[in-house]
């Protein structure tokens, strides 16, 4: 029987009007980075502007070069635009507009302050490259222009009042089904959200604290009814501020039976800044506690929460550790499905879970850099072994196993919950 004859030939356009608020620990908040995880488009919307997602969009419109921190709008510019940066510092800030042979065709500085600046900008039409460059930061992104009133690139003001009497914070394509992860910043705080509308609707953003010893904020995600860290932990301190022992020796990491120890996976201070650090399940299960205060080094029982709400919601879309895996730092791979295959669709949960690697409990040596992520739970199995998970680039599942307590592994943290359960 085809029933799919009755449907029309021609659909409606589709339209949503999302909004933002915030709540928790702060009722503001400072920005939010817009992703379109299916195809892979990003874009930056500030206070008192709202978020259009359409199916009648072009990507070409949606080309720049940190999208996070620079953005302009409408773009393309039918009549003028606004660009939007965030100036890291306060002092003097040069706007350039470049033709795409490189030749400059238009300049302007001025003195901007710390935060979210604006500028006007009106072009011929053609496609230009921008470029926003000041104390500490620079920024370019591709501006397209179809307006046919302007003889040559004008930059004008800065804090330039709204184009319009509506706030429109930006446009990005969409089509039904598609899965949009926004990611909130609020002074030191950041909550991510995964969604995928339906209609119009107001994104309510819930800031959660979640600050190590270190002083060092994470990214917070809640998946299912647990808030999780939205990146590997990097403290190189207890909770009572006592340092945790860094050990990059073989011989003694081998040693360390009973005693912490972490160290930065290839004894690589950049690896344990994107990465997190390796520890020992000594450290994690230290009674002077290794996660924040008021979270919890993850239990074997909560990742196994973690793996079955994902399978539950995103099996459809994607596998497991797909969903749960960052968008980058995963090392390529070609069997399809796998984490490694085409980046862009993964992290549908917004956990954004990184390929630490690990470092050997028996021989000390290290392993896996960008392909292999291992995470200990705070389980014990034996007197001389943990659980953990793992998953690695070239895979379609996730893995649960119990090591020697010596081996160094990244860990997650879960927001201790305020009644039982």
């Amino acid at each position: 029987m085809m029933f799919f004859l009755a449907k029309p030939v021609t659909s409606l356009a589709l339209e949503y009007t999302i909004s933002f608020t915030a709540s928790g620990v702060s009722s503001s908040y400072d920005s939010v980075v817009v992703r379109n995880l299916n195809k892979g488009l990003s874009l930056t919307i500030y206070p008192g502007n709202v978020l259009i997602l359409s199916d009648q969009i072009s990507s070409v419109g949606q080309v720049m070069a940190d999208p996070e921190s620079m953005q302009i709008f409408p773009n393309p510019i039918v009549d003028q635009a606004t660009i939007f940066f965030l100036a890291k510092n306060a002092g003097k800030a040069r706007i350039d507009v470049f033709s795409l042979d490189g030749k400059k065709l238009a300049e302007v500085s001025k003195e901007v302050t710390k935060g979210t600046n604006t500028f006007r900008l009106s072009l011929p039409g053609g496609t230009y490259l921008i470029q926003v460059t000041g104390p500490g930061y620079s920024y370019s992104a591709k501006a397209i222009s179809k307006a046919g009133f302007a003889t040559a690139p004008v930059i004008a003001g800065t804090q330039a009042p709204p184009l319009s009497p509506v706030p429109i914070g930006g446009y990005i394509p969409f089509a039904s089904g598609d899965q949009i992860l926004y990611r909130a910043y609020s002074g030191d705080n950041t909550t991510v959200v995964t969604d995928s509308p339906t209609g119009d609707k107001n994104q309510n953003f819930e800031f959660v604290i979640c600050r190590d010893a270190d002083g060092n904020g994470y990214p917070v995600v809640k998946i299912g009814n647990q808030w999780w860290m939205a990146r590997n932990l990097n403290t190189t301190k207890f909770r009572n501020g006592e340092s945790i022992p860094y050990v990059a020796d073989v011989y003694e990491w081998k040693g360390a039976y009973q005693s912490p120890a972490m160290c930065n996976n290839y004894d690589n201070a950049e690896y344990g800044y994107i990465y997190g650090k390796l520890y020992n399940w000594n450290a994690v299960n230290d009674s002077r506690g290794l996660a924040p205060v008021g979270w919890h080094v993850a239990t074997h029982a909560e990742w196994t929460a973690l793996k079955e709400y994902t399978d539950s919601h995103w099996s459809f879309i994607v596998n497991v550790p797909k969903a749960l895996a960052s968008h980058d730092y995963w090392r390529t791979s070609t069997i399809e499905g796998a984490v490694g295959n085409n980046l862009l669709l993964n992290n549908f949960t917004g956990f954004s879970a990184l390929p630490g690697g690990d470092r050997g409990g028996t021989n000390g040596t290290y392993f896996n850099i960008g392909e292999v992520g291992f995470w200990w739970t705070s389980t014990e199995y034996s007197i001389s072994n943990a659980w953990y998970w793992y998953f690695s680039f070239d895979v379609t599942y996730i893995v649960w196993d119990n090591n020697t307590k010596r081996f160094g592994m990244s860990v997650r943290c879960v927001k201790d919950a305020i009644f039982p359960p």
